[in-house]
């Protein structure tokens, strides 16, 4: 991996937006906005879903212009007419959703558009080079020519933080880095953003993970709603100072009610064993037991590859197992189709939602109701649903694939909220800020009346502490 930064004081600003504002319509996404990114340090935005990082980001990185406002770089102006302008200024970004070509391994993604060349072609031997020097790095047996659709959520991310790394930025966009990260690849990837500013190149992180940001942020800036409501640094700062900006004051995570009597298993796994899906041989699910009450919320922790993702996706009908049974209320439920698990109101919400929980070029409504999509009666229960959710954010009649990176989750958990058995969170907070996470307790608080169950898989993170019961 080899990164550059220009000659200059360590902490002065070397990208500023000034008054910057973008409109879609009459949405206005940034209103005059100003931001400074400081040299050979970490700059964190904070903001809700919606409150305008990534359209921020989007202009920093030439993937679209501002309606008005410029960009200052190294004290002249600037424009970006895309990407490539300014990456060509050495100004990477790492996208909140993965904008990878799964067809294609993970060396030619990595180099796609800015290929080794020699004097016969393409030089892959020193591509598969690079990319197996950047995968050191990154502390990942992944191999270069792995196809990128046979890999784990969390290895795609990996990639996609693998080329952003190979280009030689000066400034590095992270929008978003760790959603789909162990905590141990956390710490990696923290490891190379220290070695990244140490070496004079600037980070502008973006993560609703509070905590974990605050490690290695040196400047704080908060958005909401498009404006910028707080700047500090890092000394000036904490958790509180955090969610106060981002909502307001007074704000309360929330947490499940108290004094509720669980009911009686609702979901019983008995010794499941699940192989790797990818055919290695072995199996990631293990004689695995767990019992579910009804009222119950369980979280299962694990880093990346434990097998998590399979056992949920064994439970919901995706995956087959090899041996051991599922029993939903005493009814063995195993090996039953996905149509078959959502008739019975076993229901999962995916870990990738943009790719598995998602139609993108259908609305939204008609995603909350596809299996009704062509009846009226399902297109009002899903404009109701949409509607009930956000009405500010285009209702039902807005295709799914147009609306930003933190909205996927929210436009998938309400599809299943009328089923009466249960369900299963995956990942269940990636990309979400605080707000969204009280939402989300909010939305387990109303199924423990009603006993009905929940799992959430999430990588060990501290928050799960908070929705535990």
């Amino acid at each position: 991996m080899s990164a550059v930064a220009e000659t200059g004081h360590k902490g002065e600003v070397v990208l500023a937006a000034r008054n910057v504002a973008k409109s879609y319509g009459s949405v206005h996404a940034l209103k005059g906005v100003n931001f400074d990114i400081h040299r050979g340090q970490v700059t964190t935005l904070f903001g809700e879903n919606g409150a305008g990082k990534s359209t921020l980001m989007k202009i920093l990185s030439g993937v679209v212009t501002p309606t008005s406002g410029e960009i200052i770089l190294d004290g002249e102006p600037v424009s970006f007419a895309s990407s490539s302008q300014a990456r060509d200024r050495g100004i990477s970004i790492i996208h909140q959703e993965l904008s990878l070509a799964p067809n294609m391994n993970v060396r030619d993604n990595i180099f796609m558009g800015r290929e080794i060349m020699m004097a016969t072609g393409v030089d892959f031997a020193e591509e598969e080079r690079q990319t197996r020097l950047l995968m050191a790095e990154l502390e990942e047996d992944i191999d270069p020519l792995t196809p990128v659709e046979d890999l784990r959520l969390g290895q795609q991310q990996i990639v996609e933080i693998a080329r952003a790394l190979s280009v030689n930025s000066r400034i590095l966009i992270m929008d978003e880095p760790t959603s789909a990260l162990s905590a141990s690849e956390v710490e990696v990837l923290f490891k190379v953003i220290r070695d990244l500013t140490n070496r004079g190149v600037s980070i502008v992180y973006i993560s609703h993970h509070l905590e974990e940001a605050l490690q290695i942020t040196n400047h704080a800036v908060v958005l909401r709603d498009g404006a910028m409501t707080a700047y500090a640094e890092r000394k000036d700062i904490d958790l509180e100072w955090i969610v106060r900006h981002m909502v307001g004051d007074n704000f309360d995570l929330g947490s499940p009610p108290t004094g509720y009597d669980k009911g009686e298993v609702s979901l019983s796994i008995e010794g499941l064993t699940v192989p790797d899906p990818g055919g290695a041989g072995y199996a990631v699910v293990d004689d695995l037991s767990l019992a579910v009450r009804a009222g119950e919320i369980v979280c299962i922790y694990g880093l990346m590859g434990a097998g998590r993702t399979e056992l949920l996706e064994t439970v919901a009908g995706r995956l087959k197992a090899t041996a051991g049974r599922v029993l939903l209320k005493g009814r063995d439920v195993t090996g039953q189709t996905i149509a078959q698990c959502i008739r019975d109101g076993l229901v999962l919400v995916p870990e990738d939602r943009q790719r598995d929980g998602l139609v993108q070029t259908m609305t939204v409504g008609r995603n909350l109701s596809p299996q009704g999509a062509y009846q009226d009666r399902w297109r009002r229960r899903g404009h109701r649903l949409a509607v009930g959710r956000q009405p500010a954010e285009g209702g039902d009649r807005q295709d799914a694939g147009d609306r930003p990176g933190g909205h996927p989750a929210r436009r998938t958990e309400p599809r299943h909220r009328h089923r009466r058995q249960g369900g299963s969170l995956q990942a269940a907070r990636r990309a979400r800020p605080p707000g969204a996470r009280r939402r989300l307790h909010h939305l387990g608080s109303r199924r423990m009346p009603e006993h009905r169950p929940s799992h959430h898989r999430h990588a060990a993170r501290p928050h799960l502490r908070r929705i535990r019961s």
